[in-house]
């Protein structure tokens, strides 16, 4: 996960082969999108891996 407080982005990782990387869209705190709830559930997520 990368944030600069505002934003944040998650970065996935494949280290199968040659490593390659992706990244997410980009969520936001501001207050027209709260998408907090969004990102607590992908954290949610990535911890039970």
């Amino acid at each position: 996960m990368v944030t600069n407080g505002d934003s944040f982005i998650f970065i996935k990782l494949n280290q199968e082969g040659k490593p390659e990387y992706d990244l997410s869209r980009e969520f936001s705190l501001l207050p027209r999108k709260h998408e907090l709830s969004q990102v607590l559930q992908i954290l949610k997520k990535l911890g039970q891996i």
